[in-house]
């Protein structure tokens, strides 16, 4: 991963790249998302774009987007589509050391 970011008062903006992302020693269902980011998320559903290389969608998505999760402080990588709830990327999804994705996305923090 490689990735910055900016923050001014309570809001940051992060961007990041994942490139040749590596699926090994993991299952299927383990949920892509990236963990220790720099301050934490305190406002649920905030949401970033990103794009992807090689992802497959899961059954009725047909649209991929970047979160930032309270629960989990962490940054997950969602697919959605029409009159479906939205489902976490997982690496079953993707192609082992082929897929890519860039991102940005912003965030509240308390800190």
């Amino acid at each position: 991963v490689e990735g910055y970011y900016t923050k001014i008062g309570r809001v940051v903006i992060a961007h990041g790249v994942l490139t040749d992302i590596s699926t090994n020693g993991t299952t299927s269902s383990s949920q892509l998302r990236i963990t220790g980011v720099p301050f934490t998320i305190n406002v649920a559903n905030m949401q970033g774009s990103a794009r992807h290389h090689t992802v497959n969608y899961q059954t009725g998505r047909t649209m991929f987007h970047v979160e930032a999760n309270t629960a989990l402080n962490a940054i997950r990588f969602m697919q959605s589509g029409d009159n479906v709830g939205d489902t976490v990327t997982d690496h079953g999804d993707m192609t082992d050391d082929t897929t890519d994705i860039i991102f940005s996305v912003t965030y509240m923090t308390d800190q």
